[in-house]
């Protein structure tokens, strides 16, 4: 249940919702909100940089495959 606390508090935060309102929704204290958004939404921005750097390179590589093909046309 803890889990999905911190999951609605960062979603409800992504959405665009201020702390008060989170705290008002969630029953947690603002001192609560901002430790779990310290550490989640650095985890979910680390792992959205992460996903980015791989789809870079996945479409580096396949725009090089597809210019290795055309060449030997």
């Amino acid at each position: 249940m803890r889990i999905l606390r911190h999951t609605c508090i960062t979603a409800l935060h992504d959405t665009g919702c201020a702390r008060e309102q989170i705290r008002a929704i969630t029953g947690h204290t603002i001192a609560s909100i901002n430790e779990v958004l310290d550490r989640y939404t650095k985890l979910t921005a680390d792992q959205a940089g992460a996903a980015l750097a791989k789809r870079l390179t996945h479409e580096a590589h396949g725009l090089k495959a597809t210019a290795a093909t055309l060449k030997r046309r």
